[in-house]
This record gives structure tokens, C-alpha cells and sequence, in this order.
């Protein structure tokens, strides 16, 4: 009916949704000869239009008692190749502001309890069980500045962690 639409508006997008897995997985596997992080709760939204795409994460850290440790949000571009019927290699930049009640290392290289703005890089991963269900892990580095207190931390993030991946999209 109408035969100059716009390529935007005939391209069909894919929304995940995800969550951090690794709580969950750790009362289930015997996570105990390598120390994880399940003490952190994110979750991931990501959109693709073809091989590019966006993503949003919010995160929060919390500490042996419960208590909030940091909260973290995260915008950030994306590209994701087919590398066959199951597997994808992601990489891409991230933007991200993160809160936390105060920094408890000088150490230039933290561990994640940095504060304030930051960049970063990641690479990571993914297997698709299906056209709904994927898990993906990837690993991080991202370089943190504290307009506060004018310090900057550098943060690695090791591919330790597990992001379960829900296709959302209308069919």
C-alpha cells in the first residue's frame, strides 16, 4: 500500500531483557573454587537492529549485611555477530554513573567499589538455547572518574559473571 517506506520503518528490531544469573546459578553449582561476585544484581535491556544495537543496564551492589554498596546505571552501544546457529561475539562501549556511600580504596586499580562517571569497553559471548532463551558472559574494563574528590579508577571486570537473555519481541 505504501511503496516508498523507509528501510527504518520496514526493519524489525530485537528487545532482550536479562538478568544477572549468578546468584541464582550459585545455590544450584558449586561455584566455590572461584570467587564470584553473586552479591551483585543487575538488569539488561538490549535492543538490535540488525548486527547493531543499544543496551541499558541498572545494577545495584550489596554487602555481607544486605546494605547497598553502590547503584549503577549504564547506556552503551553494542555489536553482535553470528559466529554460527548458536553462538554470538558481542563487543561494544558503555557510558555508566555509578553511586556509592564512599570509596573504600585509594588503590588505583578498584575492584568495584568506585564512584562517579565512567567509559568502558566489553567483550563477551553469547549462546542462544533457542530463539528466546540466551546466556551470555562477558568481561569489561572501564576507566571510572570521581568529580568529588578528582580520582579515577580503573576497573576490570573479569567474564566470571552469567546474563541470562529473554527475546521479548513481538512475533
Amino acid at each position: 500500500m505504501f511503496p516508498h517506506q523507509s528501510k527504518a520503518q520496514d526493519s524489525t528490531s530485537q528487545k532482550y531483557l536479562g538478568f544477572d544469573a549468578n546468584p541464582m546459578l550459585s545455590q544450584f553449582l558449586p561455584f566455590n573454587r572461584v570467587v564470584v561476585s553473586s552479591n551483585t544484581f543487575a538488569v539488561t535491556t538490549r535492543r538490535y537492529w540488525g548486527r547493531h544495537g543499544l543496551r541499558a543496564s541498572y545494577g545495584v551492589g550489596l554487602g555481607d549485611a544486605l546494605d547497598v554498596n553502590f547503584l549503577q546505571f549504564m547506556l552503551g552501544y553494542d555489536y553482535r555477530v553470528p559466529l554460527n546457529k548458536h553462538w554470538y561475539y558481542f563487543n561494544g562501549v558503555d557510558l555508566l554513573l555509578r553511586f556509592s556511600e564512599d570509596l573504600s580504596s585509594n588503590f588505583p586499580v578498584a575492584t568495584g567499589d568506585a564512584q562517579g562517571i565512567g567509559i568502558g569497553g566489553h567483550w563477551g559471548v553469547e549462546y542462544a538455547f533457542n530463539k528466546v532463551i540466551s546466556v551470555s558472559s562477558e568481561a569489561s574494563l572501564r576507566m571510572m572518574v570521581d568529580p568529588g574528590n578528582d580520582d579515577a579508577s580503573f576497573i576490570l571486570v573479569p567474564p566470571i559473571n552469567l546474563t541470562v537473555h529473554f527475546n521479548i519481541s513481538k512475533k
